[in-house]
């Protein structure tokens, strides 16, 4: 049998059961460094980790393009195959805004123009506006005849044509202002058969255009049914570009293609050589037309 130490017989009988060995055995304890110790490490810590997830981001984007660019591409192919589609869409609805040069105020006032001129159109007869006021429910007609004097030489020159291919109609002359006003439609019926319309025995060319206006309504009822208003007053309403209601300036517009009538008393040939693309009859200018326009302007309001 092994002797023991001295040592170990001391370890072997030493017990230690104090109350205060006791408590300090059940407690935890901290061991805390210096705390700018603490500051140093947690501040070297956060700049590196931020640093390590910077670059890590920045690795990962890389790579996400780099794989994402076929699909990108595919992708820009499917927008480049799509574009002619969606850009027409968009062309159609921003021209269609840029087209519409009432975009705010609609039509709602109309001026019948009418010109008479002779059949190989190189003498200006008359030319009249027909307006209508809803107010006094009055039909207002103004109108500029040609005076020709006995010794003047009208229509030596011919008709020329502008870059466009349209009849460049001549000038009026020594014209005489009138102005006409009536209720009833047959009245201006009448006036515009007798006064304007030529009658059968003269050769003629009439061409009509149907005009709408964008002003407002005290503008048109002062410029056009005024004591003072004129045939000029009309005529500088249809030629005014000041307007701030339309994007082109332009006060009034033509709503129908201008319409041709004419009457020959030489024949179908005579017509024939003036309007060789025409019909070898004639087109005369009828009560049912003035009558139609009337009716239209009376409900204008």
């Amino acid at each position: 049998m092994p002797v023991k130490t001295r040592s170990q017989l001391r370890s072997a009988n030493i017990q230690i059961t104090t109350s205060s060995f006791l408590e300090s055995s059940k407690r935890t304890y901290k061991v805390y460094s210096p705390r700018k110790r603490v500051v140093c490490c947690e501040k070297d810590y956060n700049e590196n980790e931020a640093i390590d997830a910077l670059l890590a981001l920045q690795e990962y984007n890389d790579e996400q393009e780099q794989w994402q660019e076929p699909e990108h591409e595919e992708e820009q192919e499917q927008e480049q195959w799509q574009e002619p589609e969606q850009s027409s869409s968009t062309v159609s609805s921003s021209a269609s805004s840029v087209r519409c040069m009432n975009p705010m105020t609609p039509i709602t006032k109309y001026i019948y123009r009418i010109g008479v001129y002779n059949i190989t159109q190189t003498v200006h007869y008359k030319t009249a506006y027909i307006l209508y006021d809803p107010k006094s429910r009055l039909f207002h007609i103004h109108t500029i005849i040609s005076n020709l004097l006995p010794c003047e030489k009208v229509g030596d020159e011919p008709t020329t044509i502008d870059s466009s291919g349209w009849y460049s109609l001549p000038l009026p002359k020594n014209t005489l202002q009138t102005k006409y006003a009536t209720f009833i439609n047959e009245t201006a019926v009448n006036f515009v058969n007798t006064m304007i319309i030529p009658s059968d025995e003269h050769d003629y060319y009439i061409q009509d255009d149907i005009l709408g206006l964008v002003i407002s309504n005290d503008e048109f009822r002062e410029k056009a049914f005024s004591d003072d208003s004129s045939y000029y007053d009309i005529e500088n309403l249809v030629y005014d570009e000041t307007s701030t209601e339309t994007t082109n300036g332009f006060k009034a517009y033509m709503l129908v293609p201008s319409r041709n009538f004419w009457y020959s008393p030489f024949g179908a040939y005579y017509t024939t050589v003036s309007f060789p693309d025409t019909w070898c009859k004639d087109k005369k200018y009828t009560t049912h037309v003035i009558d139609t326009v009337l009716m239209i302007l009376s409900q204008s309001y």
